[in-house]
């Protein structure tokens, strides 16, 4: 008796895919943004350039200069997530563009730079105060991982 595939076995692209952003969404049926999914560029799931053009949309819609917000509508909330502004950097650089990523982080460097190396969870893209946890491990990871990314794919 022949094995019937399993309903996951396949990937299909289409679900949380905004034709309208050109963008994978925060989930299904929305057309948020979600900073996590530029993660999605480290394992290399490009699918016909659709994770270059939700990084492109992350970017018009979450960020302010280098720093970046987790997902729309929450810049009435909170401060730019660090972790989310080394991700695009990370994704820029995964997705072959490691000149620009390169020049990303030392923007996002310079915006977050203190005397002490520490980093916040937070930072608010007007004033450039630190919010939220402090010290932040996973800023200090992302932006390990970010630098990585460069070495990675530095060509």
């Amino acid at each position: 008796m022949a094995r019937r595939k399993p309903p996951h076995s396949r990937l299909d692209y289409s679900h949380c895919w905004s034709q309208e952003k050109q963008a994978y969404t925060f989930y299904a049926g929305s057309d948020r943004l979600d900073a996590a999914l530029l993660l999605t560029t480290r394992f290399g799931f490009e699918h016909d350039g659709r994770l270059k053009r939700t990084r492109d949309a992350i970017e018009r819609e979450l960020a302010v200069g280098p720093l970046v917000y987790r997902y729309s509508g929450v810049d009435k909330e909170e401060g730019a997530f660090v972790a989310c502004s080394c991700w695009l950097v990370e994704a820029y650089a995964f997705l072959g563009e490691v000149d620009r990523a390169e020049a990303m982080l030392k923007t996002l460097l310079e915006r977050l730079g203190n005397n002490f190396g520490i980093l916040n969870e937070m930072v608010d893209p007007a004033t450039g105060a630190g919010l939220g946890n402090l010290p932040q491990g996973l800023s200090h990871l992302a932006l390990l991982h970010a630098i990585y990314s460069l070495q990675e794919n530095r060509s």
